[in-house]
C-alpha cells in the first residue's frame, strides 16, 4: 500500500500516512505481539505487576485511540479519491445518468428519487429500457 504523500499535503497528513503504512507491516504486528508478551510475562514475575499492567493498558488504549483516527483519515482520503475517479468515469460515458455524479453528497430526498426511478433493479437509476 505504497501511495506516497507528497510535500503538497500538510505535515500532519504525511505523518499520519507514514504511521499507517508502518503499522500495516507484518513487522509491526510481530513487534506489538512481542512487547505484549514481554509485559505480561514480566508483570506475572514481579511484585509490582499490577502497576505495570495498568501502565501497559493506558499505553495500549492511547495507541488504539490514535490508530482509530489514523485509519479514519486514510479511509476518508481513499474514499474521496475513489469517488472522484468514479465521477470522472460517469462524465466520460455518454449513456451514463449525469444525476449520479456527486450523488454521495446529495440530500437524502434526491437519492430516494433516483432510487425510485430504478424500476428494473439494475442499479442504474434509470427506468427499464425496451
Amino acid at each position: 500500500m505504497s501511495d506516497r504523500i507528497g510535500r503538497e499535503h500538510p505535515r500532519g497528513s504525511r505523518a499520519v500516512h507514514r504511521l499507517q503504512e508502518w503499522s500495516a507491516r507484518t513487522l509491526a504486528t510481530g513487534l506489538a505481539a512481542a512487547v505484549s508478551a514481554c509485559v505480561l510475562i514480566s508483570a506475572s514475575m514481579t511484585r509490582r505487576g499490577g502497576a505495570m499492567l495498568v501502565w501497559f493498558e493506558a499505553v495500549a488504549s492511547a495507541v488504539t485511540l490514535v490508530m482509530v483516527f489514523v485509519l479514519q483519515h486514510t479511509q476518508t482520503r481513499q474514499q474521496v479519491a475513489l469517488q472522484l475517479k468514479l465521477d470522472e468515469l460517469l462524465r466520460a460515458l455518454p449513456e451514463a445518468d449525469s444525476r449520479l455524479i456527486r450523488l454521495e453528497s446529495a440530500p437524502p430526498a434526491q437519492i430516494a428519487v433516483i432510487a425510485d426511478t430504478d424500476t428494473d433493479g439494475d442499479g442504474t437509476g434509470r427506468p427499464e429500457s425496451s
